[in-house]
């Protein structure tokens, strides 16, 4: 599937459209679990909120019946190192990469299903982080334990996926099991981060 460069038009319509109340709702429902102190948002809130807050953002792409993604839940996001930065640094979007629910991104209605193929995910979990404007910037594939998805977080929140590769930044590279796919300018080191510039998204 060819994917476009990520784009939040048609501003206007994410206040009034009614999927901008039920879609929020819910995923501000799950937040409210008791794990970690992340306020997720739902997609059309969450683009939103990016928009006049110049924050980047991050979508947790899941599945319900997900293993990997409830430890990443309890182990990663509900650290307090890993969501007081990410409170600080981005604007955090709950995914159902199974849901038929539909939101609004691009300025069109589109499912969650459809959006989760959109960033070519794979398997769940999926981290895809996104710009204030919702262009994509990195696509994270699969489970990454605390200490690692941290240095991510800050790979990305400092701006040094802009100059370096992950290698370089952080002293060491993914697991294999992991992928770490960017758009960034300037080109990639495939080798030490893992970064493929090839599979970036691309409009239909």
């Amino acid at each position: 599937m060819t994917v476009g460069t990520i784009l939040l038009v048609g501003l206007g319509l994410l206040g009034s459209n009614p999927l901008f109340g039920q879609q929020a709702n819910r995923a501000e429902g799950s937040s409210e679990s008791g794990v970690g102190k992340i306020r997720w948002l739902g997609v059309t809130e969450g683009l939103l909120q990016a928009k006049t807050s110049h924050k980047r953002i991050l979508v947790d792409v899941y599945a319900k019946w997900c293993g990997w993604c409830k430890q990443m839940e309890e182990k990663v996001y509900g650290s307090k190192e890993v969501s007081d930065y990410i409170t600080q640094k981005y604007v955090p979007i709950k995914l159902d990469g199974e849901s038929k629910e539909r939101v609004l991104f691009g300025g069109k209605e589109i499912s969650e299903e459809n959006l989760a193929e959109l960033f070519q995910t794979k398997g769940y979990p999926t981290t895809v982080f996104l710009d204030s404007e919702g262009e994509f910037l990195v696509k994270l594939d699969g489970y990454l334990g605390k200490e690692l998805f941290l240095k991510v977080l800050k790979y990305i929140g400092e701006d040094a996926f802009e100059q370096k590769s992950f290698g370089e930044y952080a002293g060491t590279s993914f697991p294999t099991s992991s992928e770490l796919s960017s758009s960034r300018r300037g080109g990639a080191d495939t080798t030490k981060a893992q970064i493929d510039t090839s599979r970036s998204p691309r409009k239909n």
